[in-house]
């Protein structure tokens, strides 16, 4: 979609261009500073996940030998620190990801008001019309929601990672 998006903005109205590249590199700077901070701990909390699912399978099927060796408190307090570890990590992933689209839908409307305001000059001016003014505003956003996209699937890569590991 944003490499459709990007040749029906070039070829709509190409002078207007440097405001979708504009838009672009910042949304490009701030998902690689995003994936440069998550990357890493996305990865963990896959880890911990296991981690989470092991011990609980391990309580499980051990129940009996617990039981009978009085070692509740021990398994208890095991399943607390993994559960614990793996919500300080998803909650610092969840906080990281949540500035992702706020930040995408900032972009979006500072790219639309650019576009609006240097195309109405040119509407203005009579060097464009207004239709393919609204036609490339559609198309600016055709790429940022594209990049969008990448973003929220640039996350699944090291989860899937982690999970092939196990497999």
């Amino acid at each position: 979609l944003a490499l459709g998006g990007i040749i029906m903005v070039i070829s709509t109205n190409a002078e207007l261009g440097w405001v979708v590249v504009c838009a672009i590199i910042v949304l490009l700077c701030v998902l690689f500073v995003l994936f440069r901070v998550t990357m890493p701990r996305f990865k963990r909390m896959q880890r911990l996940i296991d981690k989470v699912n092991l011990i609980s399978r391990e309580m499980l099927e051990g129940m009996m030998v617990v039981r009978a060796f009085d070692r509740e408190d021990h398994e208890e307090e095991r399943f607390e620190g993994a559960s614990r570890d793996l919500r300080s990590t998803q909650l610092f992933t969840n906080r990281a990801m949540s500035f992702m689209m706020p930040t995408m839908m900032l972009v979006m409307n500072l790219t639309s008001i650019a576009i609006i305001w240097f195309g109405g000059q040119q509407v203005d001016m009579g060097m464009t019309q207004t239709g393919d003014l609204i036609a490339f505003i559609t198309y600016s956003m055709v790429i940022i929601m594209g990049f969008l996209m990448i973003g929220m699937v640039a996350i699944m890569p090291p989860r899937a990672s982690v999970a092939s590991e196990r497999v």
